[in-house]
């Protein structure tokens, strides 16, 4: 049995990249390296090894918390001086931890959701979003991280995508070949409880995910009501907007039982993210028996059969107010829809996982590299 160590960026929350590495773990029993922890609750048995904590508790993080070039070069610098001669493996999950140098007998694999977007697919979004002098410096930064993020992928063996999305963006921007493991998803946790008449929308406010979109078309659907499930910094905007619509209602942040709860009575869930690497709340509405109106960019429109188990719109208010008004003339079969999410069960992933470990080298070789 390979020996397999786990390297993560930081643990700043429990989300959809937190929860990924932590099934990783439970599945090929490894500890998790990382440099910072705040607010993280994993499962028992995952072993957490925080190194550098206190450096990064008691001044970086305390001076230089919102300066993502510093904190990014002093997380890379120490990632780089790890040892880990003692393991067969060393999966990084995510970017930074890929500046680890590994030793010759080292297989090596990189788990990095996508390259990184603000430095590809999503440059002109973010850098048209600073001014013009801090502009001149983000470009300069972004030019040098460049140069670094292709220089390190000769430390990576193999590269792992959660999509197929992922795989065309791996092999666009890092000309490197890659194979495929979805994300894992409890799909036996979501029931189907009945329609319960009202839209859901699930995400964090902020413009990547395009809530406007969605509060505009229910601004015209005055007889349909959407429930927000969410929080984040375009929040107080979001809420101006829709003042005075009483059937768009701002839920906040819920827990995931009240989520399972909402998803479970809802009519169907609106997705509107741009271009979403893989999408799991989506997954959760179809394990759930809804319908999901996703717009057509990224993965989630791959999940769709179109009239089955959701309908595809483009991201503009014509078409999302078409894809509801068609939603509600459908006569929807759960079991159908459930089926469909399926194949992105947890099961899945934690036997690709251990294939994939127990196939080395021979998983290496079957692919071009480099």
């Amino acid at each position: 049995m390979k020996k397999v160590a786990i390297l993560h960026d930081w643990f700043n929350g429990y989300g959809g990249a937190a929860y990924d590495v932590e099934q990783i773990a439970l599945a090929l029993k490894a500890p998790i390296y990382t440099t910072y922890i705040k607010n993280l609750h994993l499962r028992n048995g995952v072993e957490v090894i925080p190194f550098k904590q206190d450096k990064y508790v008691n001044s970086f993080y305390s001076r230089f918390l919102q300066n993502m070039a510093l904190q990014m070069l002093s997380i890379r610098s120490d990632f780089a001086k790890l040892d880990l001669d003692e393991y067969d493996v060393v999966i990084s999950s995510g970017i930074q931890c890929r500046a680890y140098a590994p030793t010759k007998d080292q297989y090596t694999i990189n788990y990095p959701r996508s390259p990184p977007r603000w430095l590809y697919d999503l440059y002109d979004f973010h850098i048209n979003a600073f001014g013009p002098i801090k502009r001149i410096f983000a470009e300069i930064y972004c030019k040098h991280f460049k140069k670094w993020d292709l220089s390190v992928l000769n430390n990576i063996d193999l590269i792992v995508a959660n999509s197929e999305v992922v795989q065309e963006r791996i092999k666009r921007y890092w000309n490197r070949d890659s194979i495929v493991i979805y994300p894992p998803v409890e799909t036996s946790k979501y029931r189907y409880r009945d329609d319960g008449g009202y839209y859901l929308s699930v995400g964090r406010l902020d413009p990547l995910k395009r809530i406007d979109l969605i509060i505009e078309t229910f601004k015209k659907l005055k007889d349909h009501e959407v429930k927000i499930i969410g929080t984040g910094p375009e929040e107080r905007r979001l809420k101006e907007m829709a003042k005075g619509y009483g059937n768009i209602e701002f839920c906040g942040f819920v827990d995931e039982k009240e989520k399972i709860k909402l998803l479970g009575h809802c009519r169907g869930l609106i997705f509107t993210a741009m271009n979403e690497d893989f999408g799991i709340v989506p997954v959760e509405a179809l394990a759930s028996g809804k319908p999901v109106i996703t717009v057509n960019e990224g993965y989630p429109p791959r999940m769709i059969n179109e009239g089955t188990n959701g309908i595809i719109v483009e991201s503009n208010i014509r078409s999302l107010v078409k894809g509801i008004e068609k939603c509600e003339k459908i006569e929807w079969e759960p079991t159908k829809i459930i089926e469909s999410a399926k194949k992105f069960d947890i099961e899945h992933f934690v036997r690709e996982w251990r294939n994939l470990i127990n196939s080395l080298p021979n998983a290496i070789h079957k692919i071009p590299q480099k």
